[in-house]
């Protein structure tokens, strides 16, 4: 039977690394912010819903166009 003789350092940095590669797996799984809801339309980010009843996005400040 062979047994694994590495160093505690080794071990602790293989372990890290690891971890570093699993939080990476985590953030790469987390959805993209998706844009304000507006009637049965998703506005793209940066944009705000100006008329749920039409589905009409608009950027911050400017008019609602229909």
């Amino acid at each position: 039977m062979t047994r694994w003789n590495l160093p505690l350092k080794r071990v602790t940095s293989i372990l890290f690394i690891l971890g570093l590669l699993l939080f990476g797996l985590f953030l790469l799984a987390q959805p993209a912010c998706p844009g304000e809801e507006c009637g049965e339309v998703t506005c793209p980010p940066g944009m705000v819903c100006c008329n749920p009843i039409e589905g009409i996005c608009a950027r911050p400040g400017d008019p609602c166009i229909q």
